[in-house]
């Protein structure tokens, strides 16, 4: 067998590494663990420290802020401490309320609303609460975006139900407010993650909205409903026939054989 030296190096090569990303991973593994545990702690100090800029006038990086608040959140859920998060977190929010910032206090039921996908209890309040936020804010984007949270809970949950259409209209009134204000809206609008959508866009969802809420009142009110489709209709003229449209005319039929 002939002696290769360079094969050997190459051995020795990927040992060494081997080792490394062996001691890499322990050490990432035990910073992110002492980082986990330090959770709690970690989350005080954000606390304090934003209440303390707030109260001396500096100003919150909004971006770190979210940043800080979904690392904790994920710590508190590897930790099985999910309940941390959402008690202190929602108790977090309401103390920027009180100290009018809207904007803080958005992102935080923004992040509580999306980490707990299968809690509806949970859902619901943290969206009723950042609905509240966004009506003091005056922020239409942000009260559709809150609206829409508690429209799709209950209509996987309770559809029809007088919730289901109190949330349903609150997310109409905030997207005719957008439409009809649309400059106006986007720079109201603060957020850190998404872009304001474009007003064709908002005109859909207004559309989508408006054959909701007649479907859900065609037995009940059918004048209410041909009154929402209707208006519908009228939205989608400009953009042409096409399959949307041709679903408002069927609505509208039923709607009218119900009179």
């Amino acid at each position: 067998m002939v002696y290769n030296p360079f094969k050997k190096r190459q051995f020795l090569n990927a040992k060494i590494l081997y080792i490394s990303k062996v001691r890499f991973k322990m050490a990432y593994i035990e910073n992110t663990l002492k980082i986990t545990d330090d959770a709690l702690k970690i989350f005080k100090q954000l606390y304090n420290n934003t209440h303390k800029s707030i109260k001396r006038g500096q100003e919150v990086d909004t971006r770190s802020f979210a940043s800080t608040v979904r690392f904790i959140g994920d710590s508190f859920e590897y930790q099985g401490q999910k309940y941390l998060m959402n008690s202190k977190g929602g108790n977090f929010a309401e103390s920027l309320v009180n100290q009018n910032r809207f904007d803080l206090a958005s992102i935080l039921y923004g992040i509580l609303i999306k980490s707990n996908p299968n809690n509806p209890v949970l859902i619901e309040h943290f969206a009723q609460r950042g609905l509240a936020v966004a009506k003091k804010s005056k922020d239409p984007i942000h009260i559709m975006a809150r609206a829409d949270d508690l429209n799709q809970l209950y209509r996987a949950t309770e559809y029809g139900s007088p919730k289901h259409l109190k949330a349903l209209y609150e997310e109409k009134l905030a997207l005719l407010d957008i439409v009809k204000n649309y400059k106006k809206a986007v720079q109201k609008y603060k957020t850190i993650t998404r872009k304001p959508l474009s007003k064709d866009h908002y005109e859909f969802m207004l559309c989508g909205i408006r054959m909701e809420i007649a479907k859900i009142t065609m037995n009940s009110n059918p004048i209410l409903a041909i009154t929402e489709l209707e208006a519908a209709q009228n939205l989608m003229r400009k953009y042409g026939d096409g399959t949307l449209t041709r679903r408002i005319e069927l609505l509208l039929d039923k709607a009218y054989a119900n009179l």
